[in-house]
């Protein structure tokens, strides 16, 4: 089930407004790599890098589960340069492999079980060419998240202020459960959400499972290195078996 804030197309038209253009967006543009890179957005949500890839001249694929987020994509200016699929991470299925593969803004941690996870590093593993690397974020189980996940934002939207608030319901064990609360001028939206903060050593395992390879994990996003007690992210760069003989 989709959380509504992908599927509501009143919540999809604010995505952009609280999580626009940023240092990680520029992480994943150089990471594509020059346009002769073809590139396969996993969880492309309103296709915010994947257009932006598309206008610089890869060949651009864009999936994701969210039909609302998908037509906000489709409306870019840029939007008809890529190709967008409706797919989840665990059975996107297409003819072909890619240079690159992402899988940005924490999306990551939506792969709630063990199940989840395995299929989508093998949907991964499918879709990588010889050559490819793959990357992907997830928040740094050790940081203390409780004292940071809430806040509260004013986004001016096109049909006047809101009010953006977003709460911690509940953590248990690796699973931690919150809601996004809108105020419009002409009423409130609720959306609840449940994440997975995976351990590092958890993804390596699965990564092993579906024979890629860790080549680098940096700790932010100008590429400095991992501290498993300090940094936010962990940004995970991988190579498929066929890099690695």
């Amino acid at each position: 089930m989709l959380d509504e804030h992908y599927r509501n197309p009143k919540l999809t038209a604010l995505y952009d407004l609280d999580s626009g253009w940023s240092i990680e967006r520029d992480f994943y543009v150089r990471f594509a790599g020059p346009p002769t890179n073809s590139v396969l957005d996993i969880a492309c949500g309103t296709g915010l890098i994947a257009s932006r890839l598309a206008q610089e001249g890869h060949t651009v694929f864009g999936a994701d589960p969210a039909t609302a987020m998908l037509e906000v994509a489709r409306r870019r200016p840029e939007g008809d340069l890529a190709v967008w699929i409706v797919a989840t991470a665990q059975t996107l299925s297409l003819k072909r492999r890619f240079d690159r593969i992402m899988m940005t803004g924490n999306a990551f941690q939506v792969l709630l079980t063990e199940q989840d996870l395995q299929a989508a590093l093998l949907v991964m593993q499918r879709h990588l060419a010889p050559s490819g690397r793959i990357a992907f974020e997830t928040r740094n189980p050790e940081i203390d998240w409780t004292s940071r996940w809430d806040y509260q934002i004013e986004l001016k939207s096109k049909d006047g202020p809101v009010h953006e608030q977003r709460k911690l319901i509940a953590i248990d064990n690796e699973l931690l459960q919150f809601e996004l609360l809108y105020e419009f001028p002409d009423g409130r939206l609720r959306s609840e959400s449940t994440l997975r903060f995976w351990k590092r050593r958890e993804i390596e395992q699965h990564l092993d499972s579906a024979r890629l390879h860790v080549a680098e994990v940096y700790g932010d996003w100008n590429g400095g290195p991992f501290d498993s007690q300090k940094s936010a992210e962990m940004i995970f760069i991988i190579e498929g078996s066929q890099a690695m003989t």
